[in-house]
């Protein structure tokens, strides 16, 4: 018997944008076993049942990444069946042919393709006989229910300094140092950027130490539609539910530097405290003027009044003057420092106002809010 569920376009849509999150990771140059990987990254599983055989039905959406797999549930209703039905099809087939679509639409389940219903459009997706990996949830006594805010804040903050293209795996992470009282410690580098995030609500009760990347945390974020989320780490992956969702991704292991050591080494000199978004327009002038072959080096020197950021090269110089809010120390010496890692550092903070702290010549400038522990430490150039 063939079965047809109806589905809202608009949720259907969002449960397709999920999917494809996930399964669009690949590379079309793999070999050996990523190429079966990114193989199976493009198949998309549909398994509908009617729990209570009343025509209302449960449908679970399943794809598979080169390091996630994702299982995301969505409601629909059927006139004609209350059986159950899977199928499987191409992920961004399905997807794009959705987006085209409003109102509600009626999936039909036949035995070599999927219907796909709305109006008076009427199309058919040949289905994949390529099987998915089974997702099983780990045993639940490792389980931390975390705050999906504080995660949120941690992504934001810390993936400044989370560099793009590595060969190391875990420098691509953020490093979550839960603890059982609720706090955390948060940190990520790419060896001249150094991020920290610190937290008192978490929703942690054990001491965990978590290795993330960026993207991976964005994706359960933003599935999320409560203001918590269930993360149970294992050896072998880390895996996420919810009442939408089941997802895991494979663990990352690696000798994350000693973070806060690094914090607790500096000695500070000098502090000045200037408005952030002045700071960052003269940052941006600057770099339009700086060598680009030197990663657009900018200098950077204050007295009690101004901070001043000066830029030079073949195509000319400039300098900019940034009234000082306030002022402790002393420190006559100039800096240089890269104005795109510097903007990129000042772009993420969320303060009206910037703290600049200097820890002498060719060390670190400490970025932060006034006050606050969540900062940056930025490395010098000569």
């Amino acid at each position: 018997m063939i079965t047809e569920i109806c589905v809202s376009a608009e949720e259907l849509n969002q449960t397709l944008e999920y999917v494809s999150l996930i399964s669009g990771a690949g590379n079309n140059k793999s070999k050996g076993k990523e190429k079966d990987a990114k193989q199976l990254s493009g198949v998309l599983k549909i398994t509908a049942t009617s729990p209570r055989k009343n025509k209302k039905y449960m449908l679970c959406f399943e794809c598979l990444g080169l390091s996630e797999q994702l299982l995301y549930r969505m409601e629909g209703k059927s006139y004609n069946s209350a059986e159950s039905a899977v199928t499987q099809v191409e992920c961004w087939r399905l997807a794009a042919l959705a987006k085209t679509f409003s109102g509600d639409i009626t999936l039909r389940f036949e035995e070599r393709c999927l219907g796909v219903i709305c109006g008076t459009s009427t199309y058919k997706i040949a289905t994949i006989s390529i099987e998915l990996p089974r997702l099983e949830a780990p045993d639940g006594k490792n389980a931390l229910t975390l705050s999906v805010d504080f995660l949120q804040s941690a992504v934001k903050h810390c993936s400044p300094a989370v560099p793009k293209d590595d060969v190391r795996e875990w420098l691509k992470c953020i490093q979550l140092q839960l603890h059982a009282d609720g706090s955390a410690c948060c940190y990520a580098t790419d060896t001249h950027r150094l991020a920290r995030y610190t937290a008192n609500n978490t929703g942690s009760k054990a001491d965990v130490t978590l290795m993330m990347t960026p993207a991976s945390l964005q994706h359960i974020i933003d599935m999320c539609d409560q203001n918590e989320i269930t993360i149970i780490p294992t050896e072998r992956y880390v895996y996420a539910n919810t009442p939408r969702f089941d997802w895991f991704c494979y663990a990352i292991s690696g000798n994350f530097p000693d973070c806060e050591g690094v914090f607790k080494r500096h000695k500070p000199l000098m502090s000045i405290t200037v408005d952030r978004r002045k700071l960052l327009n003269a940052i941006n002038r600057a770099s339009i003027i700086s060598d680009t072959n030197s990663d657009n080096r900018i200098k950077l020197a204050s007295d009690t009044q101004a901070l001043y950021v000066e830029s030079g090269s073949v195509a000319g110089n400039g300098l900019d003057s940034i009234p000082v809010e306030a002022f402790d120390g002393s420190d006559d010496k100039a800096y240089a420092v890269s104005a795109l890692s510097f903007s990129k550092i000042i772009s993420a903070c969320a303060s009206e106002n910037i703290s600049i702290t200097t820890h002498g010549l060719l060390q670190p400038l400490m970025i932060c809010a006034p006050g606050s522990m969540n900062g940056y430490l930025l490395a010098g150039m000569r």
